[in-house]
């Protein structure tokens, strides 16, 4: 689930501000797009996708505006909030930070020129490294942000019938979740004394991103997703 950290770092504190009483079950629904990944179920149905032009390159984004059309009578279910909280968050992520990567890509997607790469690479291995990036900041994050998953121990809600999400598979998105319950109380205090004391050789280790460039994402994309609520009238 690639950044499915960065997107629970979000979640938390966005939810702290809703006066919703079923964290748990906004936080499922803010990881519930990327279910797509482990399913058939197209990332544009998932995701609301649309493509757009960013600095001369088409992209894709989710189309927010559509997303409130169709669940405008339903957004004040936590479940409803956290995948809209989720598409947000990808539309910063797309539009503000990949292309900071990412200066072109082909036509078929399969080829992505990457800035100070004079040469175009397969899509696929741009997405293996950045993935083993994600997996390399998961404990600075958890860290950082304070992540506890006990809220995750029972699973159960009410099916928030959504034709982007099978619900039928969500004991995938479980044991997707339940990879990160190592983090206990004490590997994460080991993380955050190794992370502070060789930040520097943590930085190396990073293959296209750093913890600066994540957390400032986390930061901004938080701000906006308050905003965004604000104006539509969740938080008041």
């Amino acid at each position: 689930m690639g950044s499915a950290v960065m997107h629970l770092c979000i979640g938390k504190k966005v939810s702290q501000k809703l006066n919703n009483s079923d964290r748990k079950e906004f936080l499922i629904g803010n990881l519930a797009p990327d279910l797509s990944k482990l399913t058939n179920l197209s990332r544009y149905v998932s995701h609301f996708l649309k493509k757009v032009n960013i600095n001369g390159t088409e992209r894709e984004v989710p189309d927010l505006d559509k997303f409130i059309k169709k669940y405008k009578n339903r957004l004040n279910e936590p479940f409803i909030q956290g995948y809209l909280c989720h598409l947000i968050s990808d539309d910063i992520w797309f539009r503000n930070y990949i292309p900071n990567h990412v200066v072109a890509i082909t036509e078929d997607k399969k080829q992505i020129l990457l800035r100070d790469i004079d040469d175009y690479i397969p899509y696929d291995d741009f997405k293996k490294t950045m993935y083993r990036d994600y997996s390399k900041l998961n404990k600075y994050l958890f860290e950082m942000y304070k992540i506890n998953l006990k809220k995750f121990d029972n699973m159960d809600i009410d099916n928030p019938n959504m034709e982007e999400f099978e619900f039928e598979e969500i004991h995938r998105l479980i044991e997707q979740i339940s990879y990160f319950l190592e983090y206990t109380e004490d590997t994460i205090e080991k993380a955050s004394i190794e992370i502070d004391e060789e930040n520097e050789e943590v930085n190396e280790t990073l293959e296209l991103l750093s913890n600066t460039e994540v957390v400032t994402y986390i930061e901004e994309a938080i701000d906006k997703v308050i905003d965004d609520y604000t104006e539509i009238g969740l938080i008041k």
